[in-house]
This record gives structure tokens, C-alpha cells and sequence, in this order.
């Protein structure tokens, strides 16, 4: 049947190709009886087979082709959901990032490199570092981000990026901006460059951090630090005995001037509670007192603010015009005085309430954090521990029964530590007559410079009846330290008990002083070489920016305004020269050898340093002549003598406003009738005179005032040697130094230093020549510039070579001498650095030399510590230069250093 059923279907053309016959058999009606009746049966049973055969081919042929098309299908939906499954993944991982990036506190960034950081990229959070969303800024839409930064800060955010392109680093920095709602942020960028595969910098990336918060805090940390070290001070201030108002007034002005108030004030409550009274005062300038209007004020007319006091409570007001109506009368009393922002602190002693210390803000509002107020409630404490000391004390005096003519000082105290008896030579030492220490214990010496630990040690050792033996730091009346070398012993009755502890002190401060003197001798040395290398490289420096500067100067088509900021920042490295110079010449290191010098000169640079030490509230001023005063001496004895007369004038006008004025004049005893101090014989004389309008001293001060470790000055201001060292100085000069004085007049220190004539070879020591570098002829030469320093190298080669030389450059020694040796006859000069690795200018020269010896050399250096004679005479130098140096002053120095000599 089924073979019937495929002979009756239509014939493909297909089956036509596979045999001729086929077509023929299957093309008509498709019946059995129409086959032609001479085919035998085998001939149609071939055709069948054959026919059934092809038709399986069809449906295997069609069967793959379905499969395959099956199977490209399948493949390609595996890949359609493969792609969407990446692009889910990527969407999720863009999502996570802006969820990460959006937590953090800051925002991520991508920008230009232009003046506007036009951004390509910014997080979310951006809305909360800016105030702006990220579409806003994103193009400069509504807002470049460059606007935003604080203009003053714009300067400074472009350079530190450009140069840190220039470096190819990464770069870091703070500024300030300013958000949507107007406010002031301090904002923390890290960053870095992007460039693409041919090294150009395409964009920048990345993180900007609000860092307001974190700085505020951090000036509140640094707030409160600096308010406990005064609260510290003020604490030991009122250990010892002396004036307690004085104190208490310091310490308000102290308090007033840390917390940042216009007033501080302290009240005493008095008469049973029932009156209040301002006993000090303290004001900002600028603020009105209050403390004579605040006297015997009736307590129950400030009901709010007594009840809060009793119960020992803060009266803490941020804004005064929200106190409650239960405390109008207070109100009305704080607007009277214009106070905006007030805190009280209560004062009490073995739990009564004996007053309160007062904070006023009369300018603007304040806000008191809780740990400044918990510091505050210290003070107040404070106070009234002092307070109440200074009401209870009372003096006891007895017999003493002691050797009144010993050189030490002798104290007896009681079991107790009571203090009995004292001789004269305690009196002497500790400055504390013997009514004052009478009745107290040898706490009023105490310095606060030992360890509890050795008090503890002292008197458990004596307790047990052995001897202590040991040294002590102690202060005097005066406030001044000095050291005892003391033995204590212990005295018994008949019975054995202890009834007295009898303590032999010997001052030793002398002694100690001068070991100290040697130590700061030692200090002082370090502190020279340190400033000699400090020098060398700040010199180096200066000499590069000054090159730099000087050659873009050179470009004829710069733009005024760009001449005149260069000349600026070249004016500016002049005052930094001479800021290298003073210190140079305050710090040297060198022999002590006496020899000509003006004086002139030495004095008006010295006070340019001197005035960066002395206050702006006293004013220095100099009358120096204008020729020439010569004296035999030395640049560093003479500023140690300028130093301590000047820091004397200083401390005398203290705290007040005032003025010192210097003059130096010619003295000749011989031509005119003259005072001189009696050691002094006839001659010439260079007078120089400090004069102050300070307190001034008593015939008695003066008498004393040059003698070692006698000093007038308060605690902390000297220790009585200025004067003395100054003394010996003049005198070792051949001079003498007289005081004028009377109280409240001011003092004039006049000092003699004998005048000398001018050095031979002074034309040697200051080589000059009479042809400028702009007037000299430029000649034609090739030169070899010497230094270590590449930014000294190209700055100065740079220069050189605009002026029309030829100038190689080498970074050593080494380097030198391979050049050299190459072609050592066609370099006409040698300009080179003295301090450089592996080999020295000095040594450098000596080996050119050696190969060249007419070749002409100039020494370069930041820093030398040779005298430049020395260099001269003994080394060969044509012409020695101290960087950093003008194109100028190279120029004429090659010039002299070429030209013929005679």
C-alpha cells in the first residue's frame, strides 16, 4: 500500500535527474497497469526499490537540514540570552558602583584639564558635596565646577595639578568651595592622569571628600588643647604665694583671649549669699567695663539665676534673647551690658557657693562645646581653692636655735614638715625673708621640675631616721630656678623620737649653669652647621628661580604684565637672600679672630633680624653715619653684643608699647672735651648707643646691672647673663660700656669700641670691577658650567647662552674632567659648585689646573665656610660668587676674569 501511495504522488523534477525512466513512470496516472507490458517484473521491481530509495534520500536530506536549521536556531536564542545575560550583569555592576560610589562620602570625578575642570563624569554624591546634581556640572550645564572653588584658592588648585602633569604623578590637595546654599566647604581631592596609548593626557579622575566636618574638629581638638596648657599654667601660677588679684586678673585675660570673649569676669558672693559683687574684670579691646556698675547687687533680684548657682549648675546661654520669662529680670540686666552669648560657672569650696566666673560674648554668638565647658569648671575651681588658701592662711613665727653665720642654709622644720627656723643664708639663696617661710612647709620652694616620687622617697627615708642626701630644684621668690645640693637629718629627744628634721642646703646653680653654657655652646655649633647646609640648598634654589626668572625676562615678546610678576617674584628672591644671609650670619661658625670691619653695615643688617624678634608693638630705629667706621673686631662678637643690648631695650618696655633707637658716631677724646669711662686711655672711638623708653633703673640697679646672673627681668625672661656677656665682649675689644638711667625715664647703654683703619687688602677681599655687565663687551667663548644641581645647570646655562656664550654643562666633578680631557684647550673658563658629591669645587680646580694651569675659574656656591681671601690667595680663584647670582654678575665676573691682567 505504501508503496502505491508513492508511485500515485506527483513526480519531483528532482527524481527526473536520477534516471530517465522515472520521469516516465511516475508522471502519468500513477497506476500499477499502466507500466508498458513488455517490463518484466524484476525491471519494475528495480524502479520501486529505486524510486523508494531516493525518496528516503529526500527525507534523510531533509531531516538534517531541519536539524541543522534546529540547531543554528537553538544557538542563536543561547547567544541572544548569553548577551542579554552580560548586559544585566554590566547594568548590575554600573548599578553597584554608583550604589558604592553614592555612599561614600565625597565624589568621584572625570575632567578636563582646563580652567573650568569641565566634568565628564561626577557620582551622586555630588548633590550633597555641592549643593549641585551631577548633570548640572557634567558639560558646565548650569555651573562649571572651576566657579565653585573659592577664588582665592583657584591659583593654587591650578598649579599644584599642572605640576603634578608636569611630573606625571598623582596629585593631592585641599581648597575651599562654595555650594548651591552659599556656604564655605574645605573639600580634600585625590586625582590622577589618565593618557591614552600615545602617552597624551585625555582626562583626569578622581575622588573629592567633604572634609569641612573633620576640620572643624579639629580646630576644636586644637582649641581645647591649648586651653588645658593655660589651664595648666594658671594652676601652677596659684601654688605659689604672691599677689593673688594679679593672678586671677592674668588668668581672666588668659581665659578671655583663648575662648575667644569680649568679657571675663569673677563674682564673690558675700554677706551670708545675700550680695553679689565683680570682684575682676577683664575686657577685649574695644569692649566697655561693667565691674563698677556690678557691685552689692542684691541676690533675690536674680531669683533664675541664684537658684541655678545653688544647685551648682552651668548658666549656659547660646543666645541670651531666649532666656525664659521666669528669668526677665536677668534678661533685662545681660541686654543692659549687650550680651549676646553668656556662660557662668559656678565657684564653691567645702560645698558652699562662694561665686562664679563669667564668660560674655557682646559681638557675635557662641557656641561652648561640653568638653570646654567641663574645662572651664576646672578654672572656677581653681579660683576658689585660691581664693579660699588665700583667706585662711596664716604665717606662724618662731624661735630659731640654729648657727646663724653658716654658708649654707639651714632650715628646721617640725616632725610635720612645719617650717621653725631659717638662718640668714636661706634669706640669701631662696629670696624669702625669714617671716615669709616661717609656719609653711619647704613647698614654697617647690618648682614643680621633681617627681612625686622623690618627695615620697625623701621623707620616707628621714621617717625611718637615716640621713637623705640628694639635689633639688627650687624656685625662688622671684620666680627664677635654682639647684641645692641638700642633707637632711633627723634630730631625736632623749627618748628616741623624732622632734626635728634639720636640712644643710648648698646652692650649686652656678655650677650648673655653666655646664649648661657648655651644652648650648654645643647646641649652638650644631645649630651653625645645620644653617651652613640649610643655606646651601636654599641657595641653590633661589639661584634657579632667579635664572628662570631672569630668562623669561630675556623674551621680547612677553607681556607686561607678565615682566612686571616676574620682576616682583625676582624682588622676592632678593628678600629671601637676605632672609638666608641674617641667618647665615646669626648662626656662622667661625674663629673668633678680631680683625677690621665696618661697623655701619653689621649693625643695619643685624637689626633687620633683630626686628623679626622684637614685637611690632616696639619699633626699632637706626642713626648710622654714612662714611665709613672701622673697628678692630668680629661680626659675631658684635651682633652677641647688639643682641643682648636690643633684647634688654625689649624686655624692659615690656608689656607696653615702645621704642629703641641705635646710633654710632665718632668719639676722638683728644679733639674735644668728652666724657670716657675712666678705663679708657685718650684716643678715637666708635660710640655706639641703645637707648630705651623703658621702666628704667635705680642708682642700686645700676651699680649691679653687668653682674653675672643679676637680673630684674620677671620669671622666664632671663637668667642675668646678657649683660655680663656683653661686658666681657667690650672689654676683650679694648672698650668699655656705661648705663644711664633713672626710673621710669628709660636706660641708654653707651658702648666704646676703639676705632682702626681700613684693611690693606679690603680691594682683594670686596674684587670689583669699574665695566658692567650691560656695558662690558661680550666675548666670544666657550665655557664649562660645573654643578651638581640640574635646575642651577639649566637656569644658569640657559642665561649664558642667551648672552651669546657657549656653555657646556656637567653634572660632577667626574663629568668635568672626562669634558676636559676630551678637548681641554677649547673651553676658555670654568664656572663651578664647591660643595658637590665625590669631589669639591676646591679640588676640582686644583685638578683643571694641573692640565690648564693659566685657565681662568670661578667658584660658584650657596654656601661657603672658607674665608674668600683664602679662596683667593691660596687656591687661585679668579672671582668667587655666592649664589644665588644675577646673569649680570656672572656676566662681569667672566668678563674680569677674561681680561687681561697687568
Amino acid at each position: 500500500m505504501s508503496c502505491v501511495r508513492i508511485i500515485s504522488a506527483p513526480a519531483a523534477p528532482g527524481f527526473e535527474a536520477v534516471s530517465g525512466v522515472l520521469s516516465r513512470f511516475f508522471s502519468g496516472t500513477g497506476s500499477v497497469a499502466a507500466m508498458p507490458q513488455t517490463t518484466s517484473y524484476m525491471e519494475h521491481t528495480y524502479f520501486i526499490v529505486l524510486a523508494t530509495l531516493v525518496l528516503l534520500f529526500l527525507v534523510l536530506y531533509t531531516w538534517r537540514v531541519n536539524h541543522r536549521l534546529r540547531t543554528f536556531l537553538r544557538d542563536r536564542d543561547l547567544e541572544v540570552e548569553r548577551r542579554r545575560a552580560q548586559e544585566a550583569a554590566a547594568q548590575e555592576s554600573e548599578r553597584r558602583l554608583d550604589t558604592l560610589l553614592g555612599n561614600l562620602p565625597g565624589m568621584a570625578y572625570r575632567c578636563r584639564n582646563d580652567r573650568q575642570w569641565t566634568m565628564e563624569y561626577l557620582s551622586h554624591g555630588c548633590l550633597e558635596c555641592t549643593g549641585y546634581r551631577p548633570a548640572d556640572l557634567i558639560g558646565n550645564r548650569r555651573m562649571s565646577y572651576g566657579d565653585l572653588i573659592l577664588r582665592e584658592d583657584r591659583p593654587a588648585v591650578w598649579e599644584s595639578v599642572q605640576r603634578a602633569i608636569s611630573k606625571n604623578l598623582p596629585f593631592e590637595m585641599e581648597y575651599r568651595i562654595v555650594t548651591a546654599t552659599g556656604q564655605t566647604r574645605r573639600v580634600w581631592e585625590r586625582g590622577r592622569l589618565v593618557r591614552d596609548e600615545h602617552g597624551d593626557l585625555v582626562a583626569l579622575e578622581g575622588f573629592i571628600m567633604d572634609q569641612t566636618a573633620r576640620k572643624e574638629a579639629e580646630d576644636e581638638r586644637r582649641r581645647l588643647l591649648e586651653l588645658e596648657r593655660m589651664l595648666s599654667r594658671i594652676s601652677s601660677s596659684f601654688v605659689s604665694r604672691g599677689n593673688l588679684d594679679a593672678k586671677i586678673r592674668d588668668a581672666l585675660r588668659r581665659l578671655g583671649e583663648t575662648c575667644g570673649v569680649d568679657r571675663t569676669y569673677l563674682f564673690t558672693i558675700h554677706e551670708g549669699g545675700r550680695r553679689l559683687s565683680n570682684t575682676h574684670e577683664w575686657c577685649a579691646h574695644g569692649i566697655e567695663p561693667q565691674r563698677d556698675r556690678l557691685q552689692n547687687i542684691e541676690a533675690s533680684a536674680l531669683p533664675w539665676w541664684m537658684s541655678k548657682l545653688r544647685r551648682r549648675e552651668n548658666i549656659y546661654l547660646p543666645r541670651v534673647k531666649d532666656l525664659p520669662e521666669a528669668a526677665r529680670a536677668e534678661r533685662e540686666l545681660l541686654e543692659s551690658q549687650h550680651i549676646r552669648s553668656l556662660l557662668v560657672v559656678p565657684m564653691s569650696a567645702e560645698h558652699r557657693l562662694t561665686g562664679f566666673v563669667g564668660f560674655d560674648a557682646v559681638q557675635h554668638e557662641i557656641d561652648w562645646s561640653g568638653e570646654t565647658i567641663d574645662l572651664l569648671r576646672i578654672v572656677s575651681n581653681t579660683f576658689a581653692r585660691a581664693l579660699e588658701r588665700d583667706q585662711t592662711d596664716l604665717e606662724l613665727r618662731r624661735l630659731s636655735t640654729a648657727i646663724e653665720q653658716a654658708a649654707e642654709a639651714v632650715m628646721i622644720t617640725d616632725p610635720e614638715g612645719v617650717i621653725e627656723y631659717v638662718n640668714p643664708a636661706f634669706e640669701a639663696i631662696s629670696g624669702y625673708a625669714r617671716e615669709e617661710a616661717l609656719g609653711r612647709t619647704p613647698d614654697l620652694l617647690k618648682s614643680g621640675h621633681q617627681p612625686e616620687s622623690l618627695y615620697r622617697d625623701l621623707w620616707e627615708t628621714i621617717r625611718s631616721g637615716r640621713v637623705w642626701s640628694g639635689r633639688i630644684t627650687n624656685r625662688r621668690k622671684d620666680g627664677d630656678l635654682y639647684h641645692e645640693e641638700n642633707t637632711i637629718s633627723p634630730v631625736r629627744d632623749s627618748r628616741g623620737r623624732v622632734i626635728y628634721y634639720v636640712a644643710v642646703k648648698r646652692d650649686i646653680t652656678r655650677e650648673i649653669d655653666l655646664e649648661r653654657q657648655l651644652q648650648q655652646a654645643e647646641k649652638m655649633e650644631a645649630v651653625g652647621t645645620l644653617a651652613a647646609g640649610i643655606a646651601h640648598d636654599f641657595n641653590n634654589i633661589l639661584c634657579a628661580i632667579r635664572g628662570y626668572a631672569e630668562y623669561a625676562l630675556g623674551d621680547s615678546g612677553l607681556p607686561e604684565r607678565l615682566k612686571e610678576t616676574i620682576q616682583s617674584l625676582i624682588k622676592s628672591q632678593e628678600r629671601a637672600t637676605h632672609v638666608v644671609g641674617d641667618l647665615l650670619a646669626f648662626s656662622r661658625r667661625q674663629d673668633e679672630a678680631l680683625h677690621p670691619l665696618r661697623l655701619s653695615p653689621l649693625i643695619s643688617e643685624h637689626i633687620k633680624l633683630m626686628r623679626r624678634a622684637v614685637p611690632s608693638t616696639i619699633g626699632i630705629t637706626c642713626d648710622l653715619p654714612p662714611d665709613p667706621v672701622w673697628v678692630r673686631a668680629n661680626a659675631v662678637l658684635i651682633q652677641r653684643i647688639l643682641t643682648n643690648l636690643v633684647t634688654n631695650a625689649q624686655h624692659a618696655i615690656e608689656p607696653r608699647a615702645g621704642s629703641i633707637a641705635l646710633r654710632v658716631r665718632r668719639l676722638d677724646s683728644r679733639e674735644e672735651e668728652s666724657f670716657l669711662p675712666p678705663d679708657l686711655a685718650a684716643g678715637e672711638y666708635a660710640v655706639l648707643t641703645v637707648e630705651d623708653d623703658g621702666q628704667g633703673m635705680d642708682a642700686e640697679t645700676i651699680e649691679r646691672v653687668f653682674d653675672p646672673y643679676f637680673t630684674t627681668k620677671p620669671p622666664g625672661k632671663g637668667n642675668g647673663l646678657g649683660l655680663s656677656s656683653a661686658h666681657g665682649i667690650i672689654h676683650r675689644l679694648g672698650g668699655a660700656i656705661t648705663a644711664d638711667s633713672e626710673p621710669g625715664r628709660g636706660t641708654t647703654f653707651s658702648v666704646y669700641i676703639p676705632l682702626c683703619g681700613p684693611p690693606e687688602n679690603d680691594a682683594v677681599q670686596n674684587p670689583t670691577t669699574d665695566t658692567t655687565a650691560d656695558e662690558a663687551p661680550m666675548p666670544v667663548c666657550r665655557l664649562l658650567l660645573v654643578d651638581d644641581e640640574e635646575i642651577v645647570r639649566d637656569s644658569l646655562g640657559r642665561l649664558l647662552q642667551s648672552r651669546g656664550f657657549d656653555v657646556d654643562l656637567a653634572a660632577s666633578g667626574r663629568e668635568a674632567l672626562e669634558l676636559f680631557q676630551q678637548d681641554g684647550n677649547g673651553y676658555h673658563l670654568v664656572i663651578l659648585d664647591h660643595a658637590m658629591p665625590e669631589m669639591t669645587g676646591i679640588d676640582l680646580a686644583g685638578r683643571l689646573r694641573a692640565l690648564h694651569p693659566d685657565l681662568p675659574v670661578i667658584l660658584c656656591s650657596g654656601y661657603l665656610h672658607i674665608d674668600e681671601k683664602q679662596l683667593y690667595e691660596e687656591h687661585g680663584f679668579n672671582r668667587c660668587l655666592r649664589k644665588p647670582v644675577s646673569v649680570n654678575e656672572v656676566v662681569a665676573a667672566i668678563v674680569d676674569s677674561l681680561r687681561p691682567r697687568t
